[in-house]
């Protein structure tokens, strides 16, 4: 567009001086644009930048929160030890009834136990990777932004 109002700055002759006044205003009109868009992307950028970081440590309270996996071996190994100890006291059941219904209450709960502590880990773990999504897309976002912030 400039170039165009060049050209037909030069095509016009005597009636320059009007045409030259327009081209100032333009230019002056194109500076300021592009001065106020700088600062907007300046400030857009840091934005970005502090949302990020938020992101970032929200991604690792995730992480801290999230149950290891030796919880969840540790209750299979339990559970697992459970079951002798059930066979043994159904041979002397007749001298021990209240060991067998606890043992067998106590597999119960460690099994709902065990459910629930996967569950949460796998709830956790997809949250984890959708912040890792959002992390990714806005360090692009933030890249493109210093991109342009140094072409300007």
């Amino acid at each position: 567009t400039v170039m165009a109002a060049v050209s037909s700055v030069r095509n016009r002759g005597a009636a320059g001086t009007k045409t030259t006044k327009g081209l100032f205003l333009i230019c002056t009109l194109l500076c300021l644009i592009c001065s106020t868009s700088s600062l907007l992307d300046k400030e857009e950028l840091m934005e970005s930048k502090a949302m990020l970081q938020k992101t970032k440590q929200q991604l690792e309270r995730l992480k801290d929160k999230q149950e290891d996996s030796t919880r969840s071996d540790m209750l299979s190994n339990y559970i697992d030890l459970i079951d002798p100890w059930t066979t043994l006291v159904k041979q002397y059941a007749g001298e021990f009834p209240e060991v067998l219904s606890l043992l067998q209450k106590t597999d119960v709960a460690m099994k709902k136990t065990k459910a629930f502590v996967d569950k949460k880990n796998d709830d956790i773990g997809l949250q984890i990777k959708e912040l890792e999504n959002k992390i990714k897309q806005a360090e692009n976002l933030i890249n493109f932004l210093e991109e342009q912030q140094a072409e300007l």
